[in-house]
């Protein structure tokens, strides 16, 4: 049987059976860089650094990871029941959060624009309505970027800083931009039906009645984040209709251009369906 010695208040004790001396280890008697020697080990060395303790020390880490994620998750759970318990129903606002989210991409649609007219203005580049139209849906992972800078850097974008929402973490802190990219992303799949006509027809819905039901989106949850809002101001809704109205009037001849590019291609996908039913009779 081995015959282990360690170092204990600066004097040798032992000798210890291999099971005594992992008993000390889970009480806590013993510590991990106790010094320890046996016989055919050639010096004194912790013991987590000898051979024989190695499965020991292996499956304690695991046992301890599994404990302190079982913590972490029934913490994010008591945050959570606590919240829907102190939280009224009629603050989950899902229009308010539906029109936060479609004056941000009005924002980022107005900037694209802008910069293609400036750039156009100055002989950059000779692009069309036309063609821009058809980039601007390549450019929606810029979109996610920003609005993961915003809710790290601030907690709230421009769209949900004029109709007063603010998105933060369990501790009230604005959310890390890993946390926030995720959120983002969360929101454009499983909220938004990556805008694809048939899903978001059936993600929108579902993320209503989701969010109504359990006072939290998917996304929030995944990504430990909570929606706070302000007490409903007028300015919640004059503001926002200010500035839209406002740069529709601003930039009404390239809006209008890109509304006679819409009109054409709603014309062309009728044209196209039609000549399916046609061949199908």
């Amino acid at each position: 049987m081995m015959q282990i010695y360690l170092v204990i208040d600066e004097e040798k004790k032992g000798p210890f059976t291999l099971f005594q001396v992992e008993e000390q280890l889970r009480d806590g008697t013993l510590s991990d860089d106790q010094l320890a020697w046996y016989d055919g080990e050639g010096e004194w060395k912790a013991l987590r650094e000898l051979p024989p303790f190695e499965t020991f020390f292996r499956r304690r880490d695991v046992e301890l990871e599994d404990e302190r994620r079982l913590k972490v998750a029934e913490r994010h759970a008591e945050v959570q029941r606590e919240r829907a318990e102190t939280l009224p129903r009629i603050n989950v606002r899902p229009w308010t959060r539906f029109w936060a989210r479609n004056l941000d991409w009005w924002f980022f649609f107005v900037f694209c624009l802008v910069l293609m007219l400036g750039m156009r203005a100055i002989g950059w580049i000779d692009t069309s309505m036309e063609g821009f139209m058809t980039v601007f849906p390549m450019l929606m992972p810029v979109m996610h970027l920003i609005e993961a800078y915003c809710l790290d850097r601030w907690g709230a974008t421009p769209g949900k800083a004029l109709v007063g929402i603010r998105v933060v973490d369990a501790e009230g802190n604005t959310l890390d931009f890993g946390a926030a990219l995720r959120r983002s992303l969360g929101v454009f799949v499983m909220g938004m039906g990556c805008y694809v006509g048939p899903l978001t027809l059936i993600t929108m819905p579902a993320a209503y009645y989701l969010l109504v039901k359990n006072r939290q989106s998917f996304w929030d949850v995944s990504t430990g984040s909570f929606v706070q809002h302000e007490t409903f101001r007028a300015r919640h809704i004059a503001w926002p209709f200010a500035i839209v109205f406002g740069t529709m009037l601003l930039f009404q001849k390239p809006f209008e251009e890109v509304a006679a590019f819409n009109s054409k291609r709603m014309e062309m996908l009728r044209e196209a369906i039609n000549g399916d039913q046609v061949e199908e009779s």
